[in-house]
């Protein structure tokens, strides 16, 4: 039952020494890209599908701007506008004029449906009384002798309030019982008056033209009119295009039934184009990296509990080999002595290694365990790469990245818990900017480095992340204005490197101030975990120890200094 009872303590004992410094920092790193991944990647993701679909609906609109094509033409060439007018009025013989206008006319025609892959045919039409127009199919007819004339009806319909028409339309001269047919006046500012354009379309080749665009890509477009009614789709299912639709409610970007729609206006016809893409596809990378995150985070605090174990296991050992040692030399009186003095033992022995934990601890928070660094760097990489490659330039997320994999390389890249100054510094300006941009730019920072200073001046690692980390998380950002963070270095009397962090946040209460400063003085449990790894790493490393000095005032900003030797000669040895 006792060797039970030390299992338990000494196991708890290692999960708090050995694990929680690996597996908080650990943690730490995994909310923040996470962070990244739920903010700057979505954006640029979303970003990306919009620009996508800009693309696309641009294309669209362009194929049906056959008949703007026409319109500048006859606008550009008033004459041939003027004559060709005169020929529908009139119904009488032509005159040569009027014939080179005509055949002009034509070659306008037939220019405006090369200008697009989906016309089919196109009429001019100005007002007359036998009710003659000009096709693209059969030249110079009237509206009673030709097979299409229901568009001639549509027409008539129209009052000078409809500035166009679009629609299905039935048609005899197509195979397709449907035709999709455009009108819009000749010319917009005189209404209907100066006659009209009309544009026909093959359905089935605008669905071909829709998906030809959408080959080899992921999601469906739908294109719908002003009014919000469906016109053209890929989606196989009508009934969801319309709930789809339906679910914009006038917004560039939502969300139904599983799938993103973006939306996107088109200026030439003024319909609307929607690409819905399904969220697992969509945001297909976001997915991913929080898989990545999970398992490595899975694995670090996995591997935090095998140490644990191993080490309890190794220190019960060690405690069995001395009560053998006991047992065997001697008889009774060895026995009972055992007994007397175990429990001492094993609080001596608790002791001793929470000193060794302590130091190690040092090693662990600015290591987090030997974690694969290459795996994790090329990884990081691979996200920061396919973030650009979506939004087709740097950005927010790929920045953020990119700074959060030049920490990871500081930390994972060694084991040794002393670093220059320049290494320091260049690791907590890419933390700085990961902060930055995960608050939306709320504070700015300012490094004042004094003359003097040198670069290769030895600093313990990681010595200024956790004080850093507070002044933001804890000062500036509840301070609710706009924060200012100002890290200061500088040489000392010649005799020692000396780093001040100042914020002007929110400050700390008197007493709560005062109950720190009172746990920084005697190494106390009750203390931050920033501010007590630092103190803790201060009176550790050096001998004579350095002490944290900290300073605050509420509602005006925390102060906090520490000096290091500019030597080795007062650096302990491990």
């Amino acid at each position: 039952m006792a060797a039970d009872r030390n299992r338990i303590r000494l196991l708890i004992s290692s999960l708090v020494h050995t694990a929680l410094p690996i597996a908080i920092p650990m943690l730490i790193l995994s909310l923040m890209i996470w962070h990244a991944v739920n903010t700057g990647v979505t954006r640029e993701v979303d970003s990306a599908n919009r620009a996508r679909l800009d693309q696309y609906a641009l294309y669209i609109d362009n194929e049906f701007s056959s008949l703007e094509h026409l319109e500048s033409i006859l606008s550009a060439n008033p004459t041939i506008r003027f004559r060709l007018r005169n020929i529908f009025r009139d119904n009488g013989l032509i005159s040569y004029d009027e014939y080179l206008a005509m055949d002009t006319a034509s070659d306008f025609l037939y220019s405006s449906i090369l200008y697009s892959s989906i016309a089919d045919s196109i009429y001019i039409y100005f007002p007359n009384n036998e009710g003659w127009f000009f096709s693209s199919e059969g030249g110079l007819t009237t509206v009673a002798s030709d097979r299409d004339s229901l568009w001639f009806t549509i027409l008539e319909s129209l009052d000078d309030n409809d500035k166009s028409w679009s629609g299905f339309r039935s048609s005899s001269w197509l195979d397709a019982s449907r035709v999709f047919s455009i009108i819009k006046p000749i010319s917009p500012s005189g209404g209907w008056s100066e006659g009209a354009l009309i544009l026909n379309t093959d359905p089935d080749d605008i669905t071909d033209m829709l998906h030809g665009l959408m080959e080899n890509e992921s999601g469906d477009i739908i294109t719908v009119d002003e009014e919000g009614n469906l016109l053209f789709t890929t989606l196989s299912g009508m009934r969801l295009a319309y709930d789809l639709v339906n679910a914009m409610e006038g917004r560039s970007i939502a969300y139904s039934d599983g799938m993103v729609l973006y939306s996107t206006s088109m200026p030439h016809t003024g319909w609307h184009a929607v690409l819905a893409i399904p969220q697992e596809d969509a945001y297909r990378i976001n997915s991913l990296v929080k898989l990545l995150i999970a398992v490595l985070t899975a694995v670090v605090l996995f591997i935090s509990l095998v140490i644990s174990v191993k080490r309890t296991e190794e220190e019960l050992a060690s405690i069995a080999m001395l009560k053998n040692e006991l047992s065997e030399n001697g008889g009774r009186q060895q026995k009972t002595l055992y007994s007397k003095l175990s429990k001492d033992i094993y609080r001596t022995f608790l002791e001793i290694r929470k000193l060794n934990d302590r130091k190690r601890e040092l090693e662990l928070t600015a290591l987090s365990l030997q974690l694969t660094p290459h795996f994790l760097f090329n990884t990081l990489q691979v996200i920061k790469w396919k973030a650009i490659a979506l939004s087709g330039g740097e950005n927010d997320a790929s920045l953020m990245i990119g700074d959060l994999s030049s920490l990871l390389g500081y930390v994972l890249g060694d084991r040794k818990l002393f670093t220059t100054l320049d290494e320091e510094i260049a690791a907590m300006e890419a933390y700085i900017a990961i902060q930055g941009r995960r608050f939306n730019d709320e504070f700015t920072a300012v490094w004042n480095i004094g003359e003097g200073v040198d670069g290769g001046i030895l600093i313990p690692k990681m010595i200024l992340q956790p004080l850093v980390e507070n002044a933001i998380s804890h000062g500036i950002r509840e301070a609710g204005r706009p924060g200012r963070l100002r890290i200061s270095i500088f040489i000392n009397r010649g005799r020692e490197l000396k780093v001040r962090i100042i914020d002007n946040g929110k400050g700390i209460e008197r007493d709560k101030l005062r109950r720190i400063k009172r746990s920084v003085r005697k190494s106390g449990e009750d203390i931050s975990i920033g501010l007590g790894n630092v103190s803790s790493r201060l009176g550790l490393l050096f001998d004579p120890p350095r002490v944290l000095s900290i300073a605050s005032k509420e509602g005006k900003g925390t102060c906090v200094t520490f000096s290091i030797p500019l030597t080795s000669d007062e650096f302990r040895k491990f």
